[in-house]
């Protein structure tokens, strides 16, 4: 969903926000030529995406943990 005048927040998860504000900052510096800042900004955007937990491996630990226990009087609906 891209952004527009009557759409202004993001359809993606929070910790990809950082992120994409970083490739801004990237974008920006390189525009101005400031090269040695945009490779900075660049690596440290890498770094970020690199240490960054995928859903699926988080699911794969919590979700066998996750168990629900309901209390016996709402099981007999």
């Amino acid at each position: 969903a891209d952004l527009d005048s009557g759409n202004t927040t993001l359809v993606i998860p929070d910790v990809w926000h950082e992120l994409l504000l970083m490739g801004g900052f990237w974008r920006g510096l390189h525009r101005i030529r400031d090269f040695e800042a945009a490779r900075e900004i660049r690596n440290t955007q890498i770094g970020m995406i690199n240490s960054t937990v995928e859903v699926e491996a988080k699911e794969e630990v919590d979700s066998p943990l996750a168990g629900i226990e309901i209390p016996e009087e709402l099981t007999q609906i």
